[in-house]
């Protein structure tokens, strides 16, 4: 089949600029979010104050309305420690509020004794994320499978319906501005046109260019140094539009491959998670016949999300008998990714990302552990060896 992203591509640029003008005429003005100590006494003084300004004359002894909010705030502060508790969360939520260290919003990277400009530290986090994302010389060309429209599955309305429901609110948008929220709040006709073009781009095989850019915002890991560029954890923003296209696509490839999956995979799998690998771990200690000795390895890969070759997951996706069309409109998805740091306001050169899964995607930590499948398989078959997986990590 010819792809051309045309398709997907006209229909992406017609639908998001509808998404933000019915938001824009639709969503209402936010407004000043009052102190937590605020009282209807305070309301009142707040008005009286204001009549005053307004009329330009003295009307009370600023002293004694500072006094007033001071008293209030204390107030209100000794009510809420006589109700803290060991056992509710939101006394928790307080405390590390209160004393947990507040991360930094930028790096501050130095070389040679100079601190770098915002300019020179988003170039030189790109730097380092696309060389720990580029493919080997050697690396195979990606096979993209051959699909026939006898065997394509349109998405329906309640698919759309699971996935925006699924959505999470309060997270930060991708380059496209348009917020989770938004897409939650779509009326029935600008469904209609997102499923339009959801099922043009799964049954063409074509992704969508704003789909596969991400802007990646450097967050600093606890307790590491701000001035070493291998502190920051890259957080990847990308299109909304395109997390809830993941989500339905990530749904059918979940429900073709869950039973197939060696049981000793542990993550991003559903009702499970660390006890599992740990309950597994105790127990072959456990079971161990006197005399025996019991050894355990425990393995963390390095970088693993950022190097896996794409190649490797199209051919798991397809051993696994996931659908064709699947399989192809995701393969297009994994290639031509491109990406910004954004340190602060400032951004950086695009780079090319040609392996690896995209970070924060929801396809990306299931494609991994299908990728990865294949070597629990042949640990399997090793006498005398058990082992566990949770994600990437390996005992």
């Amino acid at each position: 089949m010819k792809r051309s992203a045309k398709g997907a591509d006209a229909l992406n640029e017609a639908v998001i600029p509808g998404i933000r003008m019915a938001a824009k005429r639709t969503i209402p003005k936010g407004k000043g979010v009052a102190p937590p100590f605020w009282t209807p006494e305070l309301t009142k003084l707040d008005k009286m104050v204001q009549e005053c300004k307004n009329e330009r004359k003295r009307c009370t002894d600023p002293r004694w309305t500072r006094k007033v909010l001071v008293d209030t705030a204390i107030g209100r502060w000794k009510e809420n420690v006589s109700k803290l508790s060991t056992t509710d969360s939101a006394s928790w939520n307080l405390v590390k509020s209160m004393y947990a260290p507040r991360p930094l919003t930028s790096p501050v990277l130095v070389v040679d004794g100079h601190p770098l400009t915002k300019r020179q530290q988003a170039q030189a986090l790109a730097k380092m994320y696309m060389s720990r994302s580029t493919k080997a010389p050697h690396a195979p060309e990606m096979r993209i499978p051959c699909t026939r429209s006898s065997t394509f599955r349109p998405i329906t309305e309640a698919e759309l319906d699971v996935a925006l429901r699924e959505l999470s609110s309060g997270t930060a948008p991708g380059d496209d501005e348009i917020h989770c929220e938004e897409l939650k709040e779509l009326g029935r006709v600008a469904k209609k046109c997102v499923l339009r073009l959801f099922n043009c781009s799964l049954r063409t095989g074509q992704v969508p260019a704003k789909w596969k850019h991400g802007i990646i915002v450097p967050l600093l890991k606890p307790n590491k140094p701000a001035s070493s560029m291998a502190s920051f954890r890259p957080v990847t923003l990308t299109s909304t539009l395109c997390k809830l296209m993941e989500r339905i696509v990530a749904r059918r490839v979940r429900d073709c491959i869950e039973d197939k999956l060696q049981p000793q995979q542990a993550g991003f799998r559903p009702a499970r998670s660390t006890l599992d690998t740990l309950m597994q771990v105790t127990s072959a200690v456990r079971r161990r016949r006197d005399g025996e000795k019991t050894a355990a390895v425990f393995i963390d890969y390095a970088r693993a999300f950022d190097s896996v070759d794409h190649n490797c997951i199209v051919k798991a996706l397809m051993s696994f008998g996931v659908e064709e069309h699947l399989v192809a409109w995701i393969a297009d998805f994994l290639q031509g990714r491109t990406a910004q740091v954004r340190v602060n306001n400032t951004l950086s050169e695009d780079i090319s990302l040609t392996c690896g899964v995209p970070q924060g995607s929801v396809l990306g930590p299931l494609l991994f552990i299908v990728t990865v499948d294949s070597l629990s398989k042949r640990l399997n078959c090793i006498p005398g060896l058990q082992h566990g997986f949770f994600a990437d990590d390996l005992t």
